[in-house]
């Protein structure tokens, strides 16, 4: 008996994509959005911790303007640091279970 579901095809993703397996897709897209995602984590931590530094100048010396900047500061970290356990909570459960998109997961700085 046949099995139809090997051989489907998405004739809309290129042949590089679309001819893969679900498992092999996912080995390739898990890496690839998780980079993204540190990526998108780490621009929006830059800017919110630029935008507290700014408020604590502007406060003037105000202390319950500052210790709402401390919380944001604080707030900032913790974000940044939960985003980072994530990753590697995911690399952890894929080297353990042997799944390739997630134990394949590396953090890799960009070059010029």
């Amino acid at each position: 008996m046949p099995v139809y579901a090997q051989s489907l095809t998405n004739p809309a993703l290129n042949a590089t994509i679309g001819g893969l397996t679900g498992s092999a897709f996912l080995s390739r897209a898990l890496p690839f959005l998780f980079t993204w995602l540190i990526i998108i984590a780490l621009i929006f931590f830059l800017i919110n911790l630029v935008l507290a530094g700014l408020n604590w100048i502007q406060s003037q010396g105000d202390k319950a303007q500052i210790e709402t900047v401390r919380r944001k500061i604080s707030h900032n970290f913790i974000g940044i640091l939960v985003v980072f356990s994530v990753f590697l909570i995911a690399k952890l459960i894929g080297t353990s279970l042997g799944i390739a998109g997630l134990e394949n997961l590396r953090i890799t700085l960009p070059t010029l």
